[in-house]
């Protein structure tokens, strides 16, 4: 489609394929990493940036986002919304990722679950704090034996979502300041 091989889809996605990728199976037993950031940036402004479609814009990552947005005919403002963000990866492949929103408590947190596998979920928590805005992400994947392979793809994904963080924060206070300054903590 975005390559022009395809026609793009109609205006909406079919009621049984919206129904599939909500009979995702929750994640039962997850594991999981998390990563705060403090922003000197009002709630308000904190909370639209995550919920605006795409991803930071971060240096260090292979890819960058070409778009987002929400899938249509997914509902908007709930649960049930499915955006959606596609990446052009270093080697020029572009690849689409898509979420179905879980939870959603309007202006304080989010619960996205990836509907391809392993279906991983990102949280997302916004509380004021002293001079700011505190932003916890947390993520979680399904159970897995402990291998070595695991806990290097743990402490991958606890990488990751710390970059994420920090991303967040970065490109929140550049934009109010006009440059970049980054203080989080793991947690």
């Amino acid at each position: 489609m975005a390559e022009g091989r395809r026609a793009w889809p109609g205006a909406g996605i079919p009621a049984d394929l919206r129904q599939q990728c909500a009979d995702l199976p929750a994640l039962t037993s997850p594991q999981g990493t998390s990563a705060v950031a403090l922003i000197h940036a009002s709630p308000d402004v904190v909370w639209r940036t995550i919920r605006a479609p795409g991803v930071p814009a971060d240096p260090r990552q292979p890819y960058t986002a070409v778009c987002g947005g929400r899938v249509p005919g997914s509902p908007e403002h709930q649960a049930g919304e499915m955006p959606y963000v596609m990446v052009q990866l270093a080697d020029g492949r572009l690849t689409v990722a898509i979420s179905m929103i879980r939870e959603l408590s309007e202006g304080r947190s989010v619960l996205a679950q990836r509907l391809d596998p392993p279906h991983y979920e990102m949280g997302y928590r916004v509380e004021p704090a002293p001079a700011g805005t505190r932003l916890e992400l947390t993520m979680c994947w399904p159970d897995a034996r402990i291998t070595d392979a695991g806990e290097q793809l743990r402490g991958r994904l606890t990488e990751a979502v710390q970059e994420t963080a920090s991303a967040y924060q970065a490109i929140i206070e550049q934009h109010r300041t006009g440059r970049a300054t980054g203080r989080t903590g793991r947690r």
